[in-house]
């Protein structure tokens, strides 16, 4: 390293004192390397000066000269002496007493130097004293110097170089701040200054202006100390030589001193040729060394220096600076940090015409300035302590100046694909503040140079421009339709439906949305043109529509085309998780603004249902009807003139259809995963009662699970629109949907309390088939409040609430109109359910797959103990109807097993029995003799006609409810009536079968197995008996015993 080691590896500064201005050349030391005192030209040459007022500095020039009182040459190459700071102080100590300094220091740091950029401590300082040495060196006038060449001796054929050198067209020109439009602080604008006069007067220190002869001023400039040494040096940088220490290389005066001189944008300065060439020589040959690229990059940027401009000048002829920066951005390092400091460097060569490379490299270290990842860890600390957000400002700089996006929106297809991505890079950082918009709408250009990059085969660039719109095009209504009006949508679908890479898709989604993204004084949504698929071709030259697809075969033999629902839809099935979110965000979109929101939600429900469904057992997917007719359904196609109720009708199938499965914790899961959360909150604002009512069964089943998916929890527990819409429905008009809503109300109130780790003795869990009659709008009634459960169980093609209607009222259930006040009026705080189950004739009819009569049983009782009916010693009365009292006695039954922990059939204080067939139905013994092969009986009903499994039901609750003084009341019917289904009419239960043969019997005149329980008057004795009934059993036996005593 011996033969690359620079000349002069440190500085001296020096603080003068203000005895002697003429004294103020020693600054000329500082920055250049320093010199031989004895042989330095710049003192010589200013002790030539005529001026008499540097007379006394001439005499002390004079005494360094004279051999007494030579100082030794200081950090010369020719001697290894270095002199101590006191050596150094002493020999100053020799000039002239009027002639005194302050301070003299020296920082020999072993090939370091305090940059002023390195130390912003010594900012002000340092670069003052570097800054006024040039202008020190010409002298107090403005008389010109004459150099007197130590060697005049010189050889004719050395005359003919001239110190002009063949000067390049100079096309770069350096641009001021004002120019840049950067806003600077007043510190920062006397740093760039500061730099600005040390490059000059590094520059002056090779080309002093004479006008005493070019000839005269080369022979001058040969014998110079200052300019054969830096030659030498530079000459020595060669990549023949081994063992080259970048880091001394780069702790030297000199590599600052060549910074600095192809820093400079004058051009009335000229240099000797040889060494023109030499710099730009040594600066190519060093860039090729990655450190030394890096630190070129870094340094040269640095203050407004300009070198990089210079340099992009020559880059036809050595294009090695510029494939440095080049790899430099490809590399991308973290330890490339730029800040404030490089903005004016930076932006300059940005907004000049320069090769791509440079200007690569300049969008890159502006981004990289902007980027708070991307800044070195000085600013991140001054962040913390100071709160100075630096890379925030300088994002608001570069916002703010309109040369830099006049030259951004020049960036074209001409230019090369890593300019335009690095371009598009610095605008996507900068699109962070959305007032970004207004600057790029002023540019028509940009909105077809986004198009252009959205089309590119470069995904970064792509994704970048994919980010750009997202962010922007939703805030900015004229940028968003100068977008889509440069066909920015048909280039997203042309690219959406060709591209298979997950993270552009997901870009891909996002900017959609945000190009469709509607103001509120837009009339049309962007995306209702080609929602719908299309056919096309249909043979005669017109479209083929929904109405012409009779088969598959049809859509194979044309062109189908995807409308952007189907497309949307089919990025739910994605195994990307940001592309599913993306999808059904899209989704939402075209629900809520656009014009096609059935054939939205529809489309949305079967994908979420087909997907849940997979993951549960084959034969319970399969089992169910109502999934197969949520299934059949036309496709979202142009041409299709469904109206909106079958639109609906199709999506409460589905959602009951999704509903059964909803307290599977690996189906919620699915669910999360297809979008079922932002289908559900559209679902919430539907006006459909039956729509509804099945999104309520959907939250109430959800809601009652044990095990919820962790990411439901937070829309369980804090959606506004859920509480709101739930409270709404629990005041609704039809009596499904406010029970439905209620079960769910009270299912969150359930689980929140799981969530939140309360007491749950309090809470209940109304699972799928109990049905809360009870509720009046109160949202925090508790299972503990109640003084007795009043539970009714419907029969054969029965219904919760159709069986217990008023008479001919189908919209008013007398178990809720009527037994709640009447209840309340004698003191009693009622809890009243119904419960539902599969009660169909024939098996076919079933929504789900048929449970036989003993799962039908057990189902029940869960569901009992769940809603904690009896809970305590809180009594319980049983109101019934057909064959709801054999399923009931089945119930019963099991509870009273010792493998159930039930307490129920102790708590049980009556029960009323509605047309009940306790010994058999002729009826139904006849449907069991001539069923036809193809018909399947319910499995619920193989007891109905009459079997020894019946007899024992009925044996064991006489002897139970003896035993426990359970008191019952048995209601017959008098009437045959037609049954549905079967289209027979006959009387379903005579009195023999209705009567159990314990308990009270009271047969209805003018009843039928239909209406046996439907009084049509709180008057009708079919109401005042069980009234009656329930009144004088709905208190425990422990009150009863304790009013009597």
């Amino acid at each position: 390293m011996s033969s690359l080691t620079p000349p002069y590896d440190g500085y001296c500064n020096v603080t003068l004192g203000n005895t002697c201005n003429a004294v103020k050349i020693a600054m000329r030391c500082v920055h250049i390397p320093l010199l031989s005192l004895s042989s330095m030209t710049g003192l010589t040459a200013f002790s030539d000066n005529k001026n008499s007022k540097n007379s006394r500095f001439k005499h002390a020039v004079n005494r360094i000269h004279s051999p007494p009182r030579q100082i030794p040459h200081v950090f010369s190459p020719s001697t290894s002496q270095r002199l101590s700071q006191h050596d150094c102080i002493a020999e100053l100590a020799l000039l002239d007493q009027p002639v005194t300094f302050s301070s003299f220091l020296i920082f020999p740091v072993r090939g370091k130097m305090l940059h002023v950029a390195k130390r912003p401590l010594f900012l002000l300082a340092g670069a003052s004293v570097s800054a006024s040495a040039g202008f020190m060196y010409l002298g107090e006038d403005d008389e010109t110097r004459n150099i007197d060449a130590k060697d005049p001796t010189i050889p004719p054929n050395s005359m003919k170089r001239h110190l002009t050198r063949k000067t390049r067209a100079r096309t770069l020109k350096a641009t001021s701040r004002q120019e840049l439009g950067l806003q600077q602080s007043l510190v920062r604008d006397v740093a760039c200054w500061l730099s600005s006069a040390s490059v000059a007067s590094t520059r002056q220190a090779f080309t002093p202006t004479m006008e005493d002869g070019k000839e005269v001023l080369e022979v001058a400039m040969k014998n110079s100390q200052v300019y054969q040494n830096l030659v030498n040096w530079l000459q020595d940088i060669s990549p023949e030589r081994n063992g080259w220490d970048a880091d001394q290389i780069l702790g030297s005066s000199s590599f600052s001193m060549l910074v600095n001189l192809l820093s400079d944008t004058e051009s009335n300065f000229s240099l000797q040729e040889d060494l023109e060439e030499e710099l730009y020589r040594a600066m190519s040959l060093l860039s090729t060394n990655p450190q030394c690229a890096q630190a070129i990059a870094e340094r040269a940027t640095r203050y407004g220096k300009q070198a990089l401009l210079n340099l992009a000048e020559v880059h036809d002829n050595d294009s090695r600076v510029g494939d440095a920066l080049h790899q430099l951005v490809t590399l991308d390092s973290n330890n490339c940090h730029f800040g404030p400091a490089n903005l004016a460097s930076l932006l300059s060569l940005a907004v000049a015409d320069v090769p791509d490379q440079y200007l690569e490299f300049a969008l890159w270290g502006l981004t990289k300035a902007a980027t708070p990842e991307a800044v070195g860890r000085r600013y991140k600390l001054r962040k913390v302590i100071f709160g100075d957000d630096s890379t925030a400002k300088t994002c608001r700089k570069l916002i703010n100046s309109d040369r830099l996006w006049d030259a951004l929106a020049g960036i074209d297809q001409e230019r090369s694909q890593f300019v335009q991505l690095q371009a598009a890079r610095l605008i996507n950082e900068l699109s962070n503040d959305t007032t970004v918009a207004q600057r790029m709408r002023r540019h028509d250009k940009f909105a077809k140079t986004f198009v252009n990059w959205m089309s590119s085969s470069h995904e970064a660039l792509a994704c970048a421009s994919f980010e750009i719109v997202a962010k922007l095009a939703g805030v900015d209504r004229k940028l968003q339709q100068q977008l889509v009006g440069a066909g920015a949508l048909e280039t997203l679908r042309a690219r959406i439906v060709e591209d298979s890479d997950r993270q552009v898709t997901a870009k891909l989604l996002q900017a959609i949305r945000s190009l469709s993204t509607p103001t509120a004084t837009d009339n049309v949504f962007v995306l209702d043109q080609d929602a719908l698929s299309f056919v096309s071709d249909s043979g005669d030259g017109e479209p083929l529509y929904d109405d012409d697809i009779e088969n598959i075969n049809i859509v194979l033999r044309h062109g189908y085309v995807d409308g952007w629902i189907e497309l949307f839809t089919a990025f739910l099935k994605s195994g990307d998780e940001s592309i599913r979110e993306e999808a059904a965000l899209c989704l939402e979109h075209i629900a809520t603004y656009g014009s096609h929101k059935d054939e939205v939600v529809q489309e949305w429900l079967i994908a979420v249902l087909d997907s849940v469904l997979d993951k549960v057992p084959l034969e319970v997917a399969k089992g169910a009807c109502s999934v197969q007719e949520a299934r059949s359904r036309t496709r979202p196609i142009q041409g299709k003139t469904t109206d909106t109720s079958s639109y609906e009708a199709s999506h409460a199938k589905a959602l009951r259809a999704l509903a059964f499965v909803m307290e599977r914790k690996e189906c919620q899961e699915e669910l999360i995963r297809r979008g079922g959360v932002p289908i559900l909150q559209i679902l919430l604002r539907s006006e459909n009662e039956l729509v509804q009512r099945e999104t309520a069964r959907v939250l109430a089943n959800l809601f009652a699970c044990d095990d919820m998916a962790e990411a439901l929890r937070d829309f369980t527990m804090n959606d506004y629109q859920l509480e709101e819409s739930l409270e709404k429905w629990t005041k609704s008009d039809d009596i499904r949907l406010e029970a439905m809503a209620h079960r769910a109300r009270s299912n969150r109130r359930y689980q929140i309390s799981r969530q939140q780790r309360e007491d749950m003795d309090k809470e209940v869990r109304y699972l799928d088939g109990i049905h809360p009659l009870h509720l009046s709008g109160s949202t925090r009634d508790h299972q503990s409040d109640y003084d007795v459960d009043i539970v009714f169980v419907h029969g054969l093609l029965g219904c919760p609430f159709s069986t217990w209607t008023c008479g001919e009222e189908e919209d008013t259930v007398w178990a809720q109109r009527w037994l709640l006040d009447d209840m309340k009026q004698e003191g009693l705080n009622p809890r009243v359910l119904s419960v539902g189950y599969d009660s169909q004739l024939l098996a076919s009819g079933s929504i789900w797959k048929p449970m036989c009569f003993q799962e039908t049983g057990s189902e029940i009782l869960s569901q009992l103990n769940a809603a904690r009916v009896g809970c305590g010693d809180r009594p319980v009365v049983f109101v019934t109807h057909s064959l709801g009292v054999v399923l009931l006695k089945q119930v019963l039954l099991a509870s009273d097993s010792e493998e159930n922990e039930s307490n129920l059939i102790d708590n049980v204080n009556g029960v009323v029995f509605y047309g009940v067939p306790h010994h058999g139905s002729p009826v139904a013994q006849r449907i069991q003799t001539f069923k036809p092969r193809q018909i399947t009986q319910h499995p619920v009903t193989e007891h109905l006609h009459g079997t020894p499994h019946l007899e024992m039901l009925n044996d064991w609750c006489s002897e139970v409810f003896e035993e426990k003084e359970i008191p019952c009341l048995s209601v017959g019917e008098s009437l045959p009536c037609r049954l549905p289904v079967i289209g027979v009419e006959a009387l379903v239960v005579p009195s023999a079968s209705a009567n159990p043969g314990f308990g009270e019997f009271v047969p209805i005149s003018d009843a039928t197995h239909v209406d046996v329980c439907k009084p049509a008057t709180t008057d009708d004795l079919r109401y005042k008996l069980v009234r009656k009934f329930i009144s004088k059993n709905a208190t425990s036996t422990a009150a009863k015993q304790s009013a009597a005593v």
